[in-house]
Protein backbone atom coordinates (compact mmCIF):
# COMPACT_ATOMS: atom_id res chain seq x y z
CA UNK A 1 0.00 0.00 0.00
CA UNK A 2 2.06 2.86 -1.28
CA UNK A 3 1.46 6.75 -0.08
CA UNK A 4 1.00 5.45 3.79
CA UNK A 5 3.24 8.22 5.88
CA UNK A 6 4.13 7.48 8.86
CA UNK A 7 2.71 10.11 11.66
CA UNK A 8 4.91 12.99 11.32
CA UNK A 9 7.40 11.84 8.83
CA UNK A 10 7.90 11.32 5.05
CA UNK A 11 9.03 7.93 5.57
CA UNK A 12 7.92 5.46 2.54
CA UNK A 13 5.65 2.12 3.55
CA UNK A 14 8.46 -0.26 2.92
CA UNK A 15 10.64 1.45 5.65
CA UNK A 16 7.74 -0.03 8.44
CA UNK A 17 8.19 -3.06 7.61
CA UNK A 18 11.95 -2.87 7.39
CA UNK A 19 12.69 -4.23 10.85
CA UNK A 20 11.48 -8.20 9.26
CA UNK A 21 13.71 -10.74 8.08
CA UNK A 22 13.05 -11.50 4.61
CA UNK A 23 11.48 -14.56 6.00
CA UNK A 24 8.77 -12.98 8.04
CA UNK A 25 7.73 -10.36 4.84
CA UNK A 26 6.99 -13.41 2.77
CA UNK A 27 4.75 -15.11 5.54
CA UNK A 28 3.06 -11.67 5.68
CA UNK A 29 2.91 -11.76 1.69
CA UNK A 30 1.53 -15.56 2.00
CA UNK A 31 -1.48 -14.68 4.87
CA UNK A 32 -3.63 -13.26 2.23
CA UNK A 33 -4.93 -14.60 -0.57
CA UNK A 34 -4.24 -12.79 -4.18
CA UNK A 35 -7.63 -11.79 -4.49
CA UNK A 36 -7.62 -9.92 -1.28
CA UNK A 37 -4.57 -8.43 -1.42
CA UNK A 38 -6.23 -6.53 -4.64
CA UNK A 39 -9.21 -6.19 -2.58
CA UNK A 40 -7.28 -4.13 0.00
CA UNK A 41 -5.59 -2.17 -2.68
CA UNK A 42 -8.65 -1.28 -4.19
CA UNK A 43 -10.00 -0.84 -0.93
CA UNK A 44 -7.00 1.37 0.05
CA UNK A 45 -6.90 3.51 -3.39
CA UNK A 46 -10.74 4.24 -2.94
CA UNK A 47 -10.32 5.78 0.42
CA UNK A 48 -6.55 7.98 -0.86
CA UNK A 49 -9.15 9.31 -3.51
CA UNK A 50 -11.35 10.51 -1.09
CA UNK A 51 -8.77 11.52 1.39
CA UNK A 52 -6.58 13.24 -1.55
CA UNK A 53 -5.11 15.91 0.68
CA UNK A 54 -2.80 12.83 2.18
CA UNK A 55 -2.85 10.01 4.21
CA UNK A 56 -0.88 9.53 7.70
CA UNK A 57 -1.66 6.41 10.30
CA UNK A 58 -3.29 6.20 12.50
CA UNK A 59 -6.39 7.98 10.38
CA UNK A 60 -8.64 9.83 13.05
CA UNK A 61 -11.83 7.94 13.96
CA UNK A 62 -13.71 11.10 12.61
CA UNK A 63 -11.93 10.56 9.43
CA UNK A 64 -12.73 6.63 9.19
CA UNK A 65 -16.97 7.76 9.83
CA UNK A 66 -16.18 10.30 7.28
CA UNK A 67 -15.05 7.73 4.91
CA UNK A 68 -17.95 5.39 6.02
CA UNK A 69 -20.48 7.88 5.33
CA UNK A 70 -18.85 8.73 2.15
CA UNK A 71 -19.03 5.12 0.89
CA UNK A 72 -22.53 4.96 1.76
CA UNK A 73 -23.54 8.22 0.15
CA UNK A 74 -21.58 6.63 -3.02
CA UNK A 75 -24.03 3.73 -2.81
CA UNK A 76 -21.88 1.01 -1.11
CA UNK A 77 -23.73 -2.05 0.89
CA UNK A 78 -23.24 -2.31 3.96
CA UNK A 79 -21.20 -5.74 3.25
CA UNK A 80 -19.39 -3.46 0.96
CA UNK A 81 -18.44 -1.03 3.34
CA UNK A 82 -17.19 -3.43 6.04
CA UNK A 83 -15.05 -5.03 3.27
CA UNK A 84 -13.61 -1.20 2.82
CA UNK A 85 -13.04 -0.86 6.60
CA UNK A 86 -11.44 -4.32 7.10
CA UNK A 87 -8.53 -2.62 4.31
CA UNK A 88 -8.21 0.30 6.44
CA UNK A 89 -8.02 -1.74 9.56
CA UNK A 90 -5.68 -3.92 8.18
CA UNK A 91 -2.99 -1.33 6.91
CA UNK A 92 -3.10 0.00 10.32
CA UNK A 93 -2.80 -3.36 11.91
CA UNK A 94 0.11 -4.51 9.72
CA UNK A 95 2.33 -1.27 10.49
CA UNK A 96 1.79 -1.50 14.19
CA UNK A 97 -0.81 1.05 14.63
CA UNK A 98 -3.56 1.64 16.71
CA UNK A 99 -7.16 1.25 14.76
CA UNK A 100 -9.18 3.82 14.30
CA UNK A 101 -12.33 1.64 15.00
CA UNK A 102 -11.39 1.43 18.74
Amino acid sequence: FHAITKPQTDTHPSDFLGHLTSQACQLLSAALTTNTKASYKRSWNLFLQFNSSGTSLPISPSLLSNFIAYLFNSGYSPSGISSHISAIIYVHKILGQSEPSD
